[in-house]
């Protein structure tokens, strides 16, 4: 699929959480779509190590996790009741990256259980993303509504 995102010589990362992955979730569901992305692999999916994945994570930016704002522009999807992130750590990580947030509220972790396997309002900003890096108009996906959390 031509994702805007080679015209722009930019990747889309994939970084899954516990477990990975597996095959019907969205991620895994996005990283079909768009061949040429990239996804963060651990040594081991079950065991999480807090600082390891870290590092990984940040080995596929090319760096340590990053602590600041991104040089790209970023969304965090949340949900209000994900066991994993709370929502007031997700809008910190994500203030701290400049990143968008989309709340899609009251919906667990956002993984299959939950009911997501396909998710297409993450589609429809990967490509709008794409357009944007290729200077096209700023337009906003239909159905991505950022949040009120990058205060000062």
């Amino acid at each position: 699929m031509d994702t805007c995102f080679e015209a722009a010589a930019t990747r889309l990362l994939i970084v899954p959480g516990l477990g990975d992955s597996p095959p019907g979730h969205w991620q895994t569901w996005l990283q079909h779509l768009h061949r040429d992305s990239v996804r963060v692999v651990q040594r081991d999916w079950s065991a999480p190590d807090l600082d390891e994945w870290a590092k990984r994570i940040g080995a596929s930016l090319g760096d340590a996790l990053p602590q600041g704002a991104l040089p790209i522009p970023t969304t965090m999807m949340l949900s209000t009741s994900d066991p994993w992130l709370a929502p007031d750590a997700g809008r910190r990580w994500a203030r701290r990256w400049r990143s968008e947030v989309v709340d899609l509220g009251d919906v667990g972790h956002i993984n299959i259980d939950a009911g997501f396997g396909t998710l297409p309002v993450a589609q429809r900003w990967v490509l709008a993303t794409g357009r944007r890096l290729l200077g096209h108009p700023r337009s906003r996906p239909q159905g991505l509504v950022p949040q009120p959390s990058l205060g000062a």
